[in-house]
């Protein structure tokens, strides 16, 4: 019996238009599950590098502090003061924030708008809620 199955199958020639469209389906599901991860992962990595971003520039906003003895007026004070050569920009290529004074009585706040590039709820900065509920 099986003999016969395979000499069948050795006197067909090519792929049957449902078998294409089989593996077809199966190569786009594929395919769109590994676009959704990497896209979804590529998300995530470039908020985390912008949170990085806004600590490094924290930290250069001190340094700037305890060598002028005052804080930035904008960014672009740590660009002539030699901490950046050109203003930081966060993973989306937009500028980020920087407000003296920052709000709840911050001496400054460095944020960006995200991925969206517009002030909304996926907005983060050098502090979280987190810190201010902290204070209280």
């Amino acid at each position: 019996m099986i003999k016969r199955i395979f000499s069948k199958l050795k006197d067909e020639k090519g792929l049957s238009l449902f078998e294409i469209l089989i593996v077809t389906a199966i190569v786009s599901g594929a395919a769109i599950a590994i676009i959704s991860t990497v896209t979804t992962g590529s998300d995530k990595v470039k908020k985390n590098n912008a949170k990085a971003k806004l600590a490094e520039i924290a930290g250069y906003v001190k340094m700037y502090k305890s060598e002028k003895g005052k804080y930035p007026d904008e960014l672009v004070d740590l660009v002539d003061a030699e901490f950046y050569e050109e203003e930081p920009e966060d993973p989306w290529g937009n500028e980020f924030i920087y407000n003296k004074p920052g709000e709840g009585g911050r001496k400054y706040e460095i944020c960006t708008d995200g991925p969206d590039d517009e002030t909304e709820d996926d907005d983060f900065c050098n502090w979280t809620k987190e810190d201010d509920e902290d204070d209280e």
